[in-house]
């Protein structure tokens, strides 16, 4: 066989698997492809960077849950020489990535990255999602959520001591299984994890 017609066939069967992964976009995740169709898309990514001095390491992610009406594609994985396993929880759906390696040394790299399609023909985001965060408006209903947000606010920035761990603890409060009565209370009814990611929103934008 020539190494034309070898050219040739790897041609075709590059085509057919471009072919074959953009229909599966298209026809699964529901991409758009006409004019005016949008989608809306979240990169989703984490990145451990750290220096291991030859001792054993265990690292925990969360990952995004694979529940109805969320589409999770492009999934990627970096682990080096870490060893990786997927857990799942059966309550709750929530995913963790678990690396562990005997005996690392040096500086070492572990990434995740995928794309969360959020919005379908069967699941739109609700406008509140899509309106661009507004700066010095009550973000509440009542005077008296108003105050127990001012206050919950007040005591997530005591006990930070820098952004990260203000976002951490933030994310932690609103995520728990186990909310607290005033946080349950400003969340407000929406479909999903949708109601959580607002307050976070205002939080942030706070």
């Amino acid at each position: 066989m020539s190494s034309a017609l070898h050219t040739i066939l790897l041609a075709v069967f590059l085509f057919l698997v471009g072919l074959l992964v953009f229909f599966n976009k298209v026809f699964n995740y529901e991409y758009p492809v006409f004019p005016g169709d949008s989608r809306t898309v979240w990169n989703f990514e984490v990145l451990v960077e750290f220096v291991a001095d030859n001792r054993p390491v265990r690292i925990e992610a969360f990952l995004p849950a694979q529940v109805e009406g969320r589409d999770i594609a492009d999934e990627q994985f970096y682990s080096g020489p870490f060893g990786l396993r997927i857990r799942r929880n059966d309550i709750t759906d929530n995913r963790t990535a678990v690396w562990t390696y005997r005996y690392p040394e040096g500086a070492k790299v572990l990434r995740y990255r995928t794309k969360l399609v959020e919005e379908g023909r069967d699941t739109p985001l609700p406008d509140i999602v899509r309106q661009p965060p507004q700066r010095g408006q009550s973000a509440f209903t009542t005077e008296l959520e108003q105050q127990a947000f001012i206050v919950w606010l007040a005591e997530l920035r005591r006990q930070s001591v820098d952004k990260v761990s203000f976002a951490e603890l933030t994310l932690q409060s609103v995520f728990s299984s186990a909310l607290s009565n005033e946080i349950e209370a400003l969340i407000e009814p929406l479909p999903g994890a949708l109601g959580r990611l607002e307050l976070v929103r205002k939080v942030f934008v706070n």
